[in-house]
């Protein structure tokens, strides 16, 4: 990982839609805290059962997050790419990672530590908003995936990954 010294422009957290409609203001203070990070493919942002100390915006590239069963499988949840936010579940209840997220390629992460997370949301009803964008397009993710596992066959589901 290579942290970058590059401040994170503000058309550049524009690309992000949690960020997109914010007012500049709010923008303008969340590029101040955010930090730029860069992965090599196969390289883990962070690990299964670490602290989760940041929440995580893709710029460039792809992550993929995977769960390990205690039986040594590893299962893919999802695949994260420009635009998508991961790691926000157990920052908000300060607990663990429950997944491992991994590069699968050159990946630039803008990265929101927990500490400015916390400190921001606290006054900013805009942070807030674009906080539950994000929870609302990861319920509708679990949706889909309900849907899939629940009704689906093996054929259908393997004909979905296919195609």
């Amino acid at each position: 990982m290579m942290i970058d010294a590059l401040p994170i422009k503000l058309d550049e957290l524009r690309e992000i839609p949690a960020f997109r409609d914010l007012p500049a203001q709010q923008v303008q203070q969340m590029a101040a805290v955010m930090v730029r990070r860069h992965y090599s493919p196969g390289q883990f942002i962070f690990i299964e059962g670490e602290y989760a100390d940041s929440l995580w915006f893709v710029f460039q590239g792809r992550v993929k997050i995977i769960k390990h069963s205690l039986n040594g499988r590893v299962q893919g949840l999802c695949l994260m790419n420009r635009g998508k936010c991961f790691g926000s579940c157990p920052l908000f209840e300060m607990e663990k990672n429950p997944a491992t997220a991994q590069a699968l390629d050159q990946v630039t992460l803008f990265v929101l530590p927990e500490e400015a997370l916390q400190q921001l949301k606290g006054n900013d009803p805009y942070l807030v908003k674009a906080l539950l964008h994000i929870y609302s397009q990861r319920l509708d993710h679990l949706a889909r995936v309900s849907e899939v596992l629940g009704s689906w066959t093996v054929s259908d589901r393997i004909n979905d990954c296919l195609l």
